[in-house]
């Protein structure tokens, strides 16, 4: 037997969700049918929870429109019933019902929530559990999804900042690539009739080219081969280690590491702290989230100072993660009671600062494979003009 999620009319056209178990689909279709059900959605669910997949903007969706339900003032039950209706990723749909179905049998969401460790993270489970316990569910909801976009923003800002050089890059290999493998042996074949040798260049042009046309597909093998061991590598603990590790130690991609480390702590914090999720606890997710395991490492030795009484300021002062400006901003925010308005603002901050280094990094990457596919084209193309040239000064 499978299980089906559906979403139906029902004769005086309200809409309601549920979950029903059939030998196939067309089963279930007939079984809705057959109770005067207009079938507006079926959909099989998947019985392994680590299968479903929940994109940023799905989350984004579904966390918006709970808390905004819920500060209405409709139930969590019936709100979630709703949302499973108006959804339209299967895996959301299914997790909604499955949702709705555990608050039913008296849990809390927190506990539900728990089952999706793939979709909900640590930091949305212990904001919601926060939310409960201080009876301001729907208030942390909304401040959730406000996090939840403004990563979103962040990230689509990053890859579109990086869309166009990586295309530029992609097609001008493709264009040398057809030019080796094409463009060369063209050459060779009219000049081979003359008897005289091709200039050392246009010989080793030559000599690539053929390589590249014989052995294109070992290459992509050699490539896929590498690119898997790569990310076999970096998903040790050792590796990814000493990968951060790198990526901050190189001068232009370090500092633009460091601010996104950086903005990323602070909102997090920020949102957590200001969810009322205790300074430590809020420290410790915090860390695991930062998203680089050289500063997580250090931001981990401040919890020990934290617990032992000292401020957050003076934790993070003696690791050295952040900058002065970021450590004052903390200060002011800490002297003053208010260190979740004073971490949003140093997170809004540094998101503008990763901004405009994104497109300072991507300003400096368009000229510099401008010039790469430049002068591979020159080469190309004095290699192709040097056997003419020789072939009419030997005719002259």
């Amino acid at each position: 037997m499978a299980q089906f999620v559906f979403t139906v009319l029902d004769p005086k056209g309200n809409r309601s969700s549920g979950t029903l178990e059939a030998t196939s689909r067309s089963a279930a279709m007939k079984n809705l049918s057959d109770k005067e059900m207009v079938v507006t959605n079926l959909t099989e669910m998947r019985t392994r929870k680590e299968s479903l997949k929940v994109s940023g903007e799905d989350l984004l969706l579904f966390t918006q429109e709970l808390g905004s339900m819920l500060k209405a003032g409709i139930l969590l039950s019936k709100a979630l019933n709703v949302l499973a209706s108006d959804v339209e990723n299967s895996s959301l749909r299914q997790i909604a019902l499955e949702l709705d179905a555990g608050i039913n049998s008296g849990k809390t969401l927190t506990e539900c929530l728990k089952q999706y460790p793939k979709v909900f993270d640590k930091l949305y489970v212990s904001m919601v559990e926060a939310g409960e316990g201080g009876g301001e569910l729907p208030l942390i909801l909304l401040r959730l999804a406000k996090y939840i976009e403004q990563s979103e923003i962040l990230k689509k800002k990053i890859i579109s900042q990086l869309y166009y050089p990586a295309m530029t890059l992609v097609f001008a290999m493709l264009v040398m690539l057809f030019i080796l493998s094409y463009g060369i042996p063209i050459v060779v074949s009219v000049y081979s009739g003359f008897d005289t040798e091709l200039p050392l260049l246009t010989q080793l042009v030559l000599v690539f080219g053929k390589f590249m046309q014989s052995y294109w597909h070992a290459l992509i093998v050699v490539l896929a081969v590498l690119v898997v061991a790569l990310i076999h590598l970096l998903n040790t603990e050792k590796g990814a280690y000493y990968f951060d590790k790198l990526m901050l130690e190189i001068r232009v991609i370090g500092p633009l590491v460091k601010k996104m480390a950086i903005a990323r702590f602070a909102r997090t914090l920020g949102t957590l702290y200001g969810a009322g999720v205790p300074i430590l606890h809020a420290m410790e997710l915090t860390a695991g989230g930062i998203g680089n395991r050289v500063m997580e490492k250090l931001l981990r030795k401040s919890l020990e100072n934290i617990s032992e009484g000292s401020s957050v300021t003076q934790a993070l002062g003696k690791v050295k993660v952040f900058t002065p400006m970021a450590m004052s901003m903390m200060a002011a925010g800490e002297e003053t009671g208010s260190l979740d308005v004073m971490l949003n603002e140093l997170a809004e901050f540094y998101e503008t600062q990763v901004e405009i280094s994104v497109r300072a990094l991507t300003s400096l990457l368009e000229p510099i494979i401008m010039i790469f596919v430049g002068m591979f084209v020159a080469v190309i193309i004095l290699a192709l003009a040097l056997p003419f040239m020789q072939l009419f000064t030997v005719l002259k």
